[in-house]
């Protein structure tokens, strides 16, 4: 169970409105607040501390930032399923105003134990001193019992944020095996017993707890074992990237480029496969999935503040949700309403109520006497197929061989072939495979005449179809002087890699083509490891995932770490100003044709 989207229903604060955000299913809980208040306007940015997420189902609170939202298999279940996970937006003052009450009732209970727990002979020494015939000052104890009882109690100093060290302890010669602890601020000392093997109080293990904080992250304890509230986690670590003047691979300070060199917040031994995570959401005709062979409606709807809209509404019995797709040009919405006393499958239940309440879940504004119900088996496998010609499940990338000192486009693109190296890295990322009669992904190449070359490089990877345009492999000629043919595949790739042969830096502004977003520059250092550098065009975001300074990756971690990177660094360029803008008219001009062949 990974890689999909999930849909999580808020109840903001104010008036108790409720909207639905889709994320991804490893998502954090500090991101999905990020998410909710990025695309709520009534909500400031500089607020986003000031509120904790709240489970409505069981009232549990997600203080813990940093760990994974879908952190019970109860909510694993229920986004399998794509029900929305509900949650509500509550100040943090609100709920630490609760706190102290809650705590003074913990704590009554864990004395009442405790008090259970003790034997007669310390409830002796541990009753209160308030016989008359007891005449000790309030300071002091009697010698007859602190001689036996304590023989020795060391005090040493607690230092807030370091560690928290218990006092030594030392056992009573008739009740061998009893902890006792001192109490501070109290000039005679507490008991408490627990029993525990000596051997264990000598070998007791060392704690580690780290939070989000950053306060206390280190707490040993000796000879008394710690009891959490949560379980123990690792201390994170925070980005630090190298200077991009300190790079070996890529020409620095090079414009509409920004370049990673190197993550030194990043510990090499860190580096592993756990986190090449793909951030590109899962891929799924959901329409395919929970509409087609089902019973349910479609409707669509031309809104001057919107564009064009179709929507297709399902009734499913099965989870007892009201299910809806909601298409506008610049996105689908996957709205899910659990039927909760709302009557959808009742007898009273009618198409203007659930296109209502279908719309109150997003954001638009459109009134439901807008919509016109479309019928016929064409109009749905018209919206099967625009549905999944937005599927981003087959991937298309460029690899740039480069001879050391070569500076020039002409000069890349003009190499016939490749050295020895060069052949050993294909190998590493891919499969060669034989064009004529593929009947696989092509991205463009020509299985039939031949025209594109005879081989190309293609491998699957997280369950996607992967063809690189490999600039050696494509057909070269002396008489195309400017190599129009190679130039055609690879300047329309977002993501290109390129491998340099000796001491050679990349310079990113060289190349000419406006659709090249991502360089990731590859060079062999030795037998075991690879140099990489990356330049990413100014307006795509980061992504992941992070690669430690020096920028050297093991040959064996290159391939899954080099795949990764680039469906991401594609993922990212999508989500850019540039491309957001033509995805939107795309869309719009599918949507348009579609709406005015039904109406």
């Amino acid at each position: 169970w990974c890689g999909m989207e999930i849909i999580v229903e808020v109840e903001l604060p104010e008036g108790g409105q409720r909207r639905q955000y889709v994320v991804h299913d490893r998502a954090t809980v500090d991101f999905v607040k990020l998410k909710i208040f990025k695309n709520t306007p009534t909500l400031p940015m500089h607020d986003i501390h000031q509120y904790v997420l709240q489970l409505i189902d069981t009232g549990e609170f997600l203080f813990v930032e940093f760990f994974k939202f879908l952190s019970t298999d109860k909510l694993k279940e229920q986004a399998s399923c794509s029900l929305p996970i509900e949650v509500r937006l509550v100040a943090r003052d609100k709920v630490y105003n609760h706190k102290p009450a809650e705590k003074a009732k913990r704590n009554t209970k864990k004395q009442k134990q405790k008090r259970k727990a003790f034997t007669p002979e310390l409830q002796r020494l541990t009753k209160k001193r308030s016989e008359p015939n007891i005449h000790t000052p309030r300071n002091s104890i009697p010698h007859s019992e602190t001689e036996d009882t304590l023989s020795e109690i060391q005090k040493r100093k607690v230092r807030r944020g370091s560690c928290a060290v218990s006092t030594n302890i030392e056992h009573h010669n008739s009740m061998p095996g009893l902890e006792i602890k001192e109490k501070r601020k109290r000039s005679s000392p507490m008991v408490f017993a627990k029993k525990k093997k000596k051997e264990k109080l000598e070998n007791s293990p060392k704690l580690i707890r780290s939070n989000h904080d950053n306060q206390a992250q280190l707490r040993v304890c000796l000879g008394v074992q710690m009891k959490h509230s949560m379980p123990p986690v690792e201390v994170t670590f925070e980005d630090d990237w190298v200077d991009e003047n300190t790079s070996v691979l890529i020409e620095p300070d090079q414009f509409g480029f920004h370049t990673e060199v190197g993550n030194q917040g990043l510990p090499v031994e860190k580096f592993n496969e756990e986190l090449f995570r793909v951030e590109m959401p899962s891929q799924e005709n959901l329409y395919k999935k929970y509409f087609v062979g089902k019973e349910h409606s479609n409707y669509v709807a031309i809104v001057d503040k919107v564009g064009p809209i179709v929507l297709s509404i399902q009734k499913d019995k099965q989870f007892s949700v009201l299910r809806a797709l909601v298409r506008i040009p610049e996105r689908t919405y996957h709205i899910c309403v659990n039927n909760r006393g709302s009557g959808f499958f009742g007898l009273g239940s009618k198409k203007e109520n659930n296109l209502k309440t279908v719309l109150e879940k997003t954001e638009l504004d459109v009134p439901v006497k807008a919509f016109k119900k479309v019928k016929g088996i064409t109009s749905s496998k018209e919206i099967l197929n625009f549905d999944d010609s937005h599927l981003v499940t087959k991937l298309k990338f460029g690899v740039l061989y480069c001879k050391e000192g070569q500076t020039t486009e002409d000069e890349w693109f003009g190499n016939e072939k490749g050295s020895p190296e060069f052949d050993e890295f294909l190998e590493l990322i891919g499969e060669r495979v034989t064009l004529q009669g593929w009947d696989k992904f092509r991205a463009g190449l020509d299985t039939r005449a031949g025209s594109t070359g005879e081989e190309s490089v293609y491998t699957v990877f997280d369950g996607k179809e992967l063809m690189f345009h490999v600039s050696t492999l494509l057909p070269f000629s002396e008489a195309d002087v400017q190599k129009i043919e190679r130039k055609r595949h690879l300047g329309n790739d977002i993501v290109v890699v390129v491998y340099l042969d000796g001491k050679t830096r990349f310079p990113p502004s060289a190349c000419k083509s406006v659709f090249n977003h991502v360089y990731i520059a590859i060079q062999k250092e030795n037998e075991e490891y690879y140099r990489v550098g990356v330049t990413i065009k100014d307006g795509v975001r980061e992504f992941g995932p992070s690669f430690p300074f020096p920028p050297l990756v093991h040959k064996d971690l290159l391939r899954d770490f080099l795949l990764t990177k680039m469906i991401n660094g594609e993922w990212a360029a999508y989500r850019s100003l540039e491309f957001a803008h033509k995805y939107k008219r795309t869309r719009k001009l599918q949507l348009s044709n579609f709406v005015k062949s039904v109406l």
